[in-house]
């Protein structure tokens, strides 16, 4: 009986077969870094006086949908926003290492969701920060519409006192910097198969 053949058994070229994009030992370092800023090191810091509130990346879904809690912290009570976000963050990492088990050219794109996940969390927070905070009704009279303007403006000047004492941490700056090589390797195993 005989064996089947294997195509890769007579190649004498001598060439090694390419790596899959995100396979190799930086990307990992890169995956790495981003668990470890994500997880382990502060995101977002605000520190007025004495007080200092720390955030981790997996934490801010409480500041996405809960703005005052920047000057309280997470609570117990924001477990149902943490969990779920923290699950979020979870799946992008595995979805970056997708590549490393499979050969399909659709596990390349995982080499994109941290990125992606950071800057819709960073459009969401911006968004946040620049809405106004008070709506008059549309049937609300003159003074109803003064009253929220003058909790906009009250709002808008705390939050521009609050934005002078926030500090980006270590764990967004490591992340960031895992995120942007890993979409990198992305773009550029894109690249290389488009060309050959």
């Amino acid at each position: 009986m005989q064996q089947p053949i294997d195509p890769t058994a007579n190649d004498t070229t001598g060439r090694p077969r390419p790596a899959a994009p995100g396979a190799g030992l930086p990307s990992l370092a890169a995956i790495a870094a981003i668990g470890v800023g994500w997880f382990m090191l502060d995101a977002v810091a605000l520190q007025a006086g004495l007080v200092t509130v720390r955030f981790r990346f997996y934490e801010l879904a409480t500041l996405m949908f809960r703005p005052p809690h920047l000057l309280t912290g997470v609570r117990d009570s924001d477990l149902g926003l943490t969990i779920p976000f923290g699950l979020t963050c979870c799946a992008a990492i595995a979805a970056a290492l997708a590549p490393r088990f499979s050969a399909h050219p659709l596990a390349r794109l995982g080499l994109f969701a941290p990125l992606a996940l950071m800057l819709i969390c960073g459009a969401i927070l911006y968004g946040q920060a620049s809405a106004d905070t008070f709506g008059a009704a549309p049937e609300a009279n003159s003074v109803g519409q003064a009253l929220a303007s003058l909790g906009n403006a009250l709002t808008r000047r705390t939050g521009a006192v609050v934005s002078q004492h926030l500090a980006v941490g270590a764990g967004s700056w490591l992340a960031a910097i895992g995120a942007a090589y890993l979409a990198y390797v992305g773009v550029r195993g894109w690249r290389e198969t488009r060309v050959s």
